[in-house]
């Protein structure tokens, strides 16, 4: 569990304390999905810093993972990393503020990340990874990767239902 101990921090409004922790991902995420497009190669590692606001714990920091994944466009296997920022406020469950605002809550003397860096971890992954950012992916007539060879395939592929339209600029 990610818990930072707020005794001290609760007594000093406008006092900070930084935090950083290094877990594997199989602990932080237990029910991870095995469907997923990448492989974790390092522990996740969470750095941040707690801020006593006075009326709530400011919580700033990010996330970095090393991971192994699969381009999308030529399917390559890559090294990338991913990461992530977060920054929320945490009030204590007693207060009625956070009944009120439905933020996040803390009990006692201890903050738990647990939730939030697991979902800062299962959102770090960009929707489209690619290799490169100029992957040419694989050619979809002959398969072959064209990063790597050209090939003289014809790309040209045209809708049937356009095909007339095409006649006409032809003209």
């Amino acid at each position: 569990m990610l818990k930072i101990d707020l005794t001290e921090l609760k007594r000093q409004i406008g006092g900070e304390h930084a935090f950083s922790f290094s877990l594997p991902l199989s602990e932080l995420v237990p029910d991870l999905p095995e469907t997923l497009e990448w492989q974790a190669l390092d522990a996740v590692e969470v750095n941040g810093v707690v801020t006593n606001t006075g009326d709530a714990m400011w919580v700033r920091g990010g996330i970095a993972l090393k991971a192994r994944t699969a381009c999308p466009r030529c399917l390559k296997q890559y090294e990338t990393e991913f990461v992530n920022e977060f920054d929320e406020q945490y009030r204590s469950a007693e207060s009625r503020q956070a009944e009120e605002e439905r933020c996040e809550t803390y009990t006692g003397d201890e903050l738990v990340l647990d939730e939030l860096v697991r979902d800062m971890v299962l959102t770090a992954r960009p929707v489209a990874p690619v290799c490169q950012p100029d992957c040419r992916g694989l050619c979809p007539v002959c398969g072959v990767d064209r990063n790597q060879k050209f090939c003289d395939c014809e790309q040209v592929s045209i809708d049937p239902r356009l095909a007339r339209l095409q006649q006409f600029f032809q003209k």
